[in-house]
């Protein structure tokens, strides 16, 4: 067997393996960078490639449902080619492909050869690394863990056999199904049933507890019915029963009032999320052990394990990774790694969570529900904007959608906000720098915003959030007694007693 010796020994050539194998480099430390295949990473095959190409499709067709003879091709509208529903997966795969050999190009011919080791490692000891398939012991001072994560299939779809899929095996169908039914409320569930629906394929989704990851009821409720217009969806359903034929899947279902019913579909889709990959590593002989979510825990802020000599990133040490996340942690790591054991850098991480559904999710820095488990500790405020106070939102006639930004009642800081809005993505994002730049609602509320324009809502938000300061500095100044103080309902301060 080959012994070889490196500073740093990287596990997983996604993109957060790829990211922490350049910066070690960077570091002029010598890396080995193993995977079995060094194929494309999962954003391109079931991630966010395929669904961006299927919304552009959607945006080059002149209707909102995709005919049987809708002139479209590749490259754009074309009167002089018609494009057959069944040759939309062909399209996908081809423009999915274009992109494929860029990203091929810019990432993996960056990766030295010599530097590449085929196959799956498996720690002997927290310092070595066998790699059966290269007949290869590797000696690494530290480690990035980055084997990703696989989709999760719930055992209740698994007596659909074949005809039970995740999105990856969609997408390398001939053609698209007539029908299908979509397991999950996350983002890619909910991405997925509108394109689907758009496409005319019969879609339903089928989802528990809460939609996507809102902790905000109002927000949540408002999201669930704008969704609701575009797909059918039943939520806090429970499937009982599942059987199949040659012809397709009967899923038996209780809904949210307890009333059975069946749907039959052409398959049955599960995106109900993704669980971390490392079964064949053997994690346990370098000291280290899954958390409840079946991650490998670190420090946020370092990707440290607890291990120090062993760091990990991307969708193995996080749930609901999103693609920029995955890459600033992969960095982080393979620059910690090559460093170590000097003194760290640490890279805080401000959440920030979006869906490109129809309109837009986010979710920026703190969560209500964690603000609201805090509240005696750190009180905070509501500013509240329904979309269709704006006159963006009246010249383009889109009306559904709102947002809620939470303020600290100390500082007058923004914190957070969760929101449900057309463009907001883009909203989100400005959400973002300002919590990062550490703005207050004065700040905020001295703001200049073109008009019209979607970020409008953020401004009548912030004013909403001044109005209701001022109430409780009022109420506060009038000191009311204690009993009609907790009867007011005009100060939108939570108390964690009315949950």
């Amino acid at each position: 067997m080959k012994e070889i010796r490196v500073q740093t020994a990287i596990i997983g050539a996604g993109s957060a393996g790829l990211k922490a194998y350049e910066e070690a480099k960077k570091q002029g430390v010598s890396a080995v960078i193993i995977d079995p295949e060094f194929k494309l990473p999962a954003i391109f095959r079931s991630g966010y490639l395929p669904l961006d190409i299927l919304r552009a499709i959607i945006e080059e067709q002149s209707s909102s449902v995709l005919q049987e003879d809708t002139p479209i091709t590749m490259y754009g509208m074309d009167h002089s080619i018609r494009l057959k529903f069944s040759t939309i997966l062909q399209d996908l795969r081809e423009r999915r492909r274009n992109c494929s050999e860029k990203y091929m190009k810019s990432c993996f011919q960056a990766v030295s050869e010599q530097d590449k080791i085929y196959g799956h490692a498996s720690f002997e000891d927290p310092r070595h690394l066998l790699v059966p398939a290269a007949d290869v012991r590797i000696t690494a001072e530290t480690f990035v863990i980055a084997t990703g994560s696989r989709p999760y299939i719930p055992s209740c779809i698994k007596p659909a056999g074949p005809r039970a899929i995740s999105c990856e095996d969609l997408f390398e169908l001939e053609a698209l199904p007539k029908s299908v039914a979509i397991l999950g409320a996350g983002s890619t569930a909910l991405e997925l049933g509108q394109i689907m629906t758009r496409l005319g394929v019969k879609t339903v989704i089928f989802g528990q507890r809460h939609l996507w990851h809102f902790t905000d009821i109002k927000i949540s409720e408002i999201a669930e019915k704008c969704i609701g217009k575009s797909v059918v969806m039943f939520m806090n359903s429970e499937i009982t029963e599942i059987s199949s034929d040659n012809e397709g899947v009967t899923i038996y279902y209780l809904d949210q009032d307890g009333k059975e019913g069946y749907i039959r579909t052409d398959y049955i889709l599960a995106a109900a999320g993704s669980i971390p990959s490392f079964s064949k590593l053997r994690i346990e002989n370098a000291g280290l052990s899954p958390d409840i979510f079946g991650a490998i825990q670190t420090d946020p802020n370092t990707r440290q394990t607890r291990m120090p000599h062993i760091f990990a990133a991307g969708s193995v040490a996080a749930r609901n990774n999103p693609l920029e996340r995955s890459l600033k942690d992969g960095s982080m790591a393979g620059r910690n790694a090559a460093i170590y054991p000097g003194e760290l850098r640490r890279s805080p991480w401000l959440p920030l969570t979006i869906s490109f559904t129809t309109p837009n999710f986010a979710i920026v820095g703190k969560k209500e529900e964690e603000l609201r488990s805090r509240h005696d500790a750190e009180p905070y405020i509501i500013g509240e904007a329904s979309f269709q106070e704006s006159h963006w939102a009246e010249i383009h006639l889109e009306t559904a959608g709102m947002v809620h930004l939470y303020f600290s009642l100390r500082t007058k800081k923004l914190l957070g906000a969760e929101l449900a809005l057309p463009m907001g993505a883009t909203i989100a994002q400005f959400l973002a720098f300002s919590i990062a730049l550490e703005k207050t609602l004065p700040e905020l509320l001295g703001f200049s915003f073109y008009k019209p324009s979607p970020l409008e809502i953020v401004q009548l938000a912030v004013k909403n959030a001044s109005i209701r300061f001022r109430e409780l500095e009022t109420d506060q100044k009038i000191q009311l007694p204690e009993k009609q103080k907790s009867a007011s309902t005009a100060v939108p301060v939570y108390d964690d007693r009315r949950f």
